[in-house]
């Protein structure tokens, strides 16, 4: 079969249509209205509590804030550590924009991929982006289930089982990043001699344990900074602080929920089987009702996020590239 010329030249102007800034616009919105849809499906089977505090509203929003700020600062970290691409916080948040609202689109792969085209703007390859970013997956997968354990497997168990969570978690840091880089020699010996470019792939794939448990401890932040919103929600449905043991399940069974929706990939945003996880996890110890609650108003709470910081992303984009214009036809 002779593919002809013409077909092959709209196949190369779709390309570079994805390459331009018109292209990650188009698909911030398209995200953003997928975001909105969902919102809208969610208002209408909402579960609301009887009682809003009000009062501990800020901190809701605090906890929002911290979690971008943090999320987009571990993403500039991990480009600036484990391929050497320093970017700045600004352009890190926009990045955090594409990756989260993308999730909102079927296949949850073109916020990847969006990120991927704003930074080849920059002369980053690639293969720079897909490392950092499957480290990035790595990562925040292990990080989660680290603390989804601590969630399920501390609370109303004897001291030893807690010694032994806390020896497994450690190890975990070590034995995780070195059969990493095991699988990763194997591979680059299985392919090296097929595909060029391998082995040098294979090397910013290997992570030494030290680096590892350094970016390890941004992405455990990161889970943190993003339990402590569904913490400071249950504030604002019961006007009482979670303490203790509810403190930490509420943390680590929000990772759990988190991941099980990430790893639903049909399902875009995660939406249902986040909430359902995370209502099965938590009834137990607050009561069907309450564990509804959370659910809908941390995914409320996130989706009104995500489409704020989107939209805010669109706007930043649009007014540096219209300052980049200016500056560039003064000279």
């Amino acid at each position: 079969m002779v593919i002809s010329s013409d077909r092959v030249r709209t196949v190369k102007n779709i390309v570079v249509y994805f390459s331009t800034p018109y292209a990650l616009r188009l698909y911030l919105v398209a995200a953003l209205l997928g975001g909105l849809y969902l919102l809208a499906e969610q208002l209408d089977v909402a579960v609301w509590p009887e009682v809003i505090h009000w009062r501990y509203g800020p901190l809701v929003g605090t906890a929002v804030i911290g979690f971008w700020v943090l999320f987009a600062g571990v993403w500039q970290h991990n480009l600036r550590m484990t391929v050497g691409v320093p970017i700045g916080f600004f352009v890190a948040l926009r990045h955090s924009a594409m990756l989260l609202v993308g999730k909102y689109l079927p296949g949850k792969i073109w916020g990847v991929v969006a990120r991927e085209r704003d930074l080849a703007s920059t002369g980053c390859t690639s293969q720079q982006v897909y490392t950092a970013t499957y480290i990035e997956q790595v990562l925040t997968l292990h990080s989660g289930a680290v603390l989804g354990l601590w969630a399920l497997f501390l609370i109303d168990r004897p001291g030893w089982w807690q010694a032994s969570l806390l020896a497994l978690s450690v190890v975990s840091l070590i034995i995780i990043p070195q059969s990493h880089r095991l699988l990763m020699r194997w591979l680059g010996d299985g392919l090296g001699s097929r595909w060029q470019g391998t082995a040098r792939l294979v090397d910013n794939l290997s992570l030494s344990v030290v680096s590892y448990a350094r970016l390890f401890a941004g992405y455990l932040l990161q889970w943190l900074a993003l339990g402590s919103i569904l913490v400071t929600l249950q504030l604002l449905t019961t006007g009482v602080w979670p303490v203790g043991p509810q403190l930490v399940l509420l943390v680590g069974v929000n990772a759990i929920a988190m991941i099980a929706g990430f790893l639903a990939l049909f399902s875009p945003g995660g939406i249902g089987i986040r909430e359902g996880v995370m209502v099965a996890l938590l009834t137990p110890s607050l009561g069907l009702s309450q564990a509804m609650i959370l659910s809908i108003m941390m995914r409320l709470v996130m989706v009104l996020a995500d489409l704020l910081i989107g939209i805010g992303a669109v706007i930043f984009d649009h007014r540096m590239r219209g300052s980049r214009s200016a500056v560039n036809a003064r000279f």
